[in-house]
């Protein structure tokens, strides 16, 4: 065999048929299983909802494959392996099965763990941040809590990669919550998604009015007009640090640490 020789797997591949999920924008989904490692996949199938745009969306579904292979984070959805039969436009993807509740749901059952998912998804973001990629579509349905209270970031059919130098001006979406200022200006970037994130979270607090949540002057901050909102989710992250570090007692400990000496 010689360099850039292709390989052909020419045993296929057989999983077993579990159960329907849902059908996006780009892709019909269902749950899957390998009996040989005896593991549950997600499957995400391009099937465009609307036939007219199956060129388009194939664009999209790609996309959505370059982008999850980039990064690895234990907030974001994990892709394993995906098939590509380009002349047909279709294709699938297999990506972690995510065993758990959107936020929404989640934050019914579980009040007190607010705190800890607003951290979390900022850690998240903060990551797609640092590969360069906008989300674009967030809503609780594509921020899913595990059975362990792990976020999940999902759905990535309509990401991109950001251009620094260039604004995007692609904001034909539907959009789960009411539109920011800079859509009447045609830019989305990443003060955007943190707009989006703050929605998100916003909308949470006002079903739990007397949850004890920590970081109210900081989603006030993300949901802000364009020009005073806070920049990006690398400042929100620090920001959370630095409460952190401010909640230390440290009297408290020195204190302690006297009492200790007193006692020898």
């Amino acid at each position: 065999m010689r360099r850039n020789d292709q390989i052909e797997f020419l045993r296929k591949k057989s999983y077993i048929y579990l159960n329907e999920i849902g059908q996006g924008g780009t892709g019909r989904t269902i749950l899957i299983k390998d009996e040989i490692i005896d593991e549950v996949f997600v499957c995400k199938k391009y099937s465009p909802y609307y036939q007219e745009n199956k060129d388009t969306y194939f664009e999209y579904f790609l996309n959505e494959i370059k982008l999850l292979h980039k990064i690895y984070h234990k907030n974001i959805v994990r892709v394993f392996n995906y098939y590509l039969y380009p002349e047909n436009k279709t294709g699938y993807i297999l990506m972690e099965f995510i065993k758990g509740k959107n936020i929404d749901d989640y934050i019914l059952e579980n009040p007190d763990k607010l705190n800890d998912l607003f951290v979390q998804t900022i850690n998240g973001f903060t990551h797609l941040e640092e590969n360069k990629i906008l989300h674009r579509d967030i809503r609780p349905n594509n921020i899913l809590v595990t059975d362990d209270g792990i976020i999940k970031i999902i759905d990535f059919g309509f990401g991109k990669i950001i251009d620094f130098n260039d604004i995007d001006k692609s904001i034909s979406l539907n959009w789960y919550y009411s539109k920011p200022d800079e859509f009447d200006r045609k830019i989305y970037d990443v003060k955007t998604e943190i707009y989006f994130v703050g929605k998100l979270f916003e909308k949470i607090l006002l079903k739990f009015s007397n949850i004890d949540f920590k970081y109210k002057s900081l989603v006030s901050m993300m949901i802000s007009n364009y020009s005073e909102r806070i920049p990006t989710f690398f400042n929100i992250y620090r920001e959370i640090i630095s409460e952190t570090q401010n909640e230390i007692n440290f009297p408290k400990q020195k204190n302690l640490f006297i009492e200790n000496l007193q006692t020898i």
